[in-house]
C-alpha cells in the first residue's frame, strides 16, 4: 500500500503515529516487520556540505567521547529479537489457540520460560546502553507488511513502550521498482542493499542537521545486524558521505533460539565504553562499539584508506578500506560466488594488501 518511491515523502512509508498506519509501501526481505515511532528524516539538507569544504576524513586518535559522533542504527529481526524462533513457534502455536492475541500470549509465555525471564531485561538494557552513548539511535528493517507492529505489541510492550519513551524509531526501507526475484541474485540483493543505504543516509543527514554539526566534522556510523544488507549498506554510506569517518560494522548470528539467542548475548566481553573509564580504551579507538553480543565477527571500516586494529578488546576487530572493498565487492565475478567463498577472499586480500602496504612504508 503507498508509493514504492524512496523520496522525501517515503520516509512516511516507515512511520506509524500510535495505533494509526499511515502510507505504507512494500517492503522487506523476508521480514514481516513495521515501524513504531515516528522519526523527521532530511534527506537532501546536507547537499551543499557534501559539495563544498569536505570535512577530513582523520586518522582514528583518542578523542573525548561526543553523544553527537556516533550514529547507532540496529536491524529489528534475528539481531534485537530472536524472529526466526517466534515465526517457527507462531506456526506451531496457531493450531493450538482461537486467536492471533492468544496465540502471541502463548509465545510470550514460552519466551520468558525459556529464558527466565530475562530476555526483555536485556533488550531494554541494550537499547538504554545504547541511547546513553549516542543521541541518534534508531532501527532500520527491511519490513514486508504492518503486521509486526500488533506482534511487536503482544510479545514486547515494555520494548514498544521504551521506544516510544526514548524516541527510539523503526524506520521501514521503501525499495523502488519492481522486487526482483530471489534467483536473481545480484539483482535481489541489491534492491534491498540500496533500500537500507537510502534509510542510513537519511539518518545520517538528519542526525548532522538536527544537532547542527558542522560540515567539516565527522561522525562514526555504527551498524548491528544479523545480514549482509545493513553490512554493505554502511559501507556505501559511509563512501557516499564525507561526513562519516568510519563504519563499524557488527554482523550477528541469525536463527538463533530464545536461550542461545540470551546467552551468546552474555557471554561476549565487549561492553559499551559509556561504562568503562575513558583510559581502558586505548589509543586509536574513536569509539567502542556498543552491540548485541551475539555477533558472527566484527569489522571496523575505515573510508580514508587507513588500517587499524583495536588491540586493546578482547575481541579483535579486523580492518578493511571502504573504497577498495566496494570496488572488490561490485565485481561481476564476486556477485557470483558462494557468500562464504567471497568472505575467505576479501579476508585474504584485505590481509594481503595490509603486509604489503606495511611493506612499501618500510621501505
Amino acid at each position: 500500500m503507498g508509493s514504492s518511491h524512496s523520496t522525501n515523502q517515503s520516509i512516511n512509508c516507515g512511520l506509524v503515529d500510535g495505533d494509526t498506519t499511515s502510507e505504507f509501501c512494500r517492503s522487506g526481505s523476508a521480514d514481516d516487520e513495521t515501524t513504531l515511532p515516528n522519526f523527521a528524516s532530511s534527506e537532501g539538507t546536507s547537499e551543499g556540505s557534501e559539495t563544498n569544504d569536505p570535512p577530513q576524513k582523520l586518522p582514528c586518535v583518542d578523542q573525548t567521547h561526543s553523544r553527537h559522533s556516533a550514529i547507532l542504527i540496529f536491524d529489528l529481526d534475528d539481531t534485537l529479537i530472536p524472529t526466526e524462533w517466534i515465526r517457527s513457534s507462531f506456526a506451531v502455536q496457531k493450531h493450538k489457540h482461537a486467536t492471533t492475541d492468544e496465540v502471541y500470549q502463548a509465545i510470550r509465555g514460552e519466551l520468558e520460560r525459556l529464558t527466565s525471564n530475562k530476555l526483555t531485561p536485556f533488550i531494554l538494557n541494550t537499547l538504554k546502553r545504547a541511547k546513553k552513548w549516542s543521541e541518534t539511535v534508531v532501527i532500520v528493517t527491511n519490513a514486508r507488511s504492518v503486521r509486526w507492529l500488533s506482534a511487536m505489541k503482544s510479545l514486547f510492550p515494555e520494548v514498544v513502550q521504551l521506544l516510544q519513551d526514548e524516541n527510539i524509531p523503526i524506520i521501514r526501507s521503501c525499495p523502488t521498482g519492481e522486487e526482483p526475484s530471489i534467483h536473481e541474485a545480484p539483482a535481489y540483493f541489491s534492491y534491498w542493499m540500496n533500500a537500507k543505504k537510502t534509510k542510513f543516509l537519511e539518518v545520517i543527514r538528519n542526525h548532522l542537521q538536527v544537532n547542527c554539526i558542522s560540515p567539516r566534522r565527522t561522525v562514526d556510523l555504527i551498524s548491528i545486524g544479523d545480514n549482509d544488507f545493513e553490512e554493505y549498506a554502511a559501507l556505501r554510506a559511509a563512501h557516499e558521505l564525507p561526513n562519516v569517518r568510519l563504519a563499524k560494522v557488527v554482523k550477528c548470528r541469525s536463527g538463533l533460539e530464545p536461550l542461545p539467542f540470551l546467552h551468546r548475548e552474555k557471554e561476549n566481553p565487549l561492553t559499551l565504553a559509556h561504562d568503562q573509564p575513558e583510559a581502558a580504551l586505548g589509543k586509536g579507538v574513536p569509539a567502542v562499539l556498543p552491540m548485541l553480543q551475539h555477533f558472527s565477527r566484527c569489522w571496523v571500516l575505515s573510508p580514508h584508506r587507513r588500517f587499524w586494529h583495536c588491540e586493546d578488546l578482547e575481541t579483535q576487530w579486523s580492518s578493511l578500506r571502504v573504497l577498495q572493498l566496494v570496488e572488490l565487492r561490485d565485481s561481476r565475478t564476486m556477485h557470483q560466488l558462494p557468500i562464504d567463498t567471497r568472505r575467505i577472499i576479501l579476508a585474504f586480500w584485505s590481509l594481503l594488501t595490509f603486509l604489503l602496504s606495511d611493506a612499501e612504508r618500510k621501505r
